[in-house]
């Protein structure tokens, strides 16, 4: 390990401690110094973005969610998060988009995130015939929690899922 990657290694440590303390500002300041050693860091991106999304500075985090997306074009992981974070503004075209990708992937616990997130978004779009094919993708003890820009958060069941649609 160089002398860069040890430093990142530490300072990302850093970012994870501060965040904890709720401390969120200087863990940002972390994350920009992260960057301005290692502009390509994905993961000071990654954290970077988690924190501006959770202190509702949505633009920011989207942009550094693309940016970990053009560093690491094939990660499942960025676009489940963007699915996420676009259900919970009710950006279901977004949604969809996002959760298309993931499914492709072939990522097993990010595809059945994605049928979720995605049959919630047909269902807001008001396409019961596809929100109905991917609920039935869904293992029947499947259960998440999820935060909507209409329903706020709760913990859901395929069989919540089911009902909502057939209403």
């Amino acid at each position: 390990m160089n002398k860069n990657e040890d430093l990142i290694r530490r300072r990302l440590d850093d970012v994870e401690r501060l965040q904890n303390s709720d401390k969120f500002e200087e863990a940002i300041e972390v994350c920009n110094e992260i960057i301005s050693v290692d502009s390509e860091c994905y993961m000071a991106f990654s954290r970077r973005g988690d924190i501006y999304h959770g202190m509702g500075m949505h633009e920011n985090a989207f942009r550094d969610l693309k940016k970990l997306m053009m560093l690491r074009p094939d990660c499942p992981s960025a676009y489940y998060v963007s699915a996420r974070w676009n259900l919970e503004l009710g950006n279901d075209q977004a949604v969809v988009d996002d959760a298309n990708f993931v499914v492709k992937s072939g990522e097993p616990y990010f595809i059945k995130m994605a049928y979720f997130f995605r049959a919630l978004a047909f269902l807001s779009l008001g396409n019961k015939a596809k929100a109905l094919d991917d609920c039935h993708k869904l293992p029947d003890e499947f259960r998440t929690a999820v935060t909507t820009y209409k329903t706020g958060w709760q913990v859901l069941s395929r069989a919540d899922l089911m009902k909502m649609i057939t209403n």
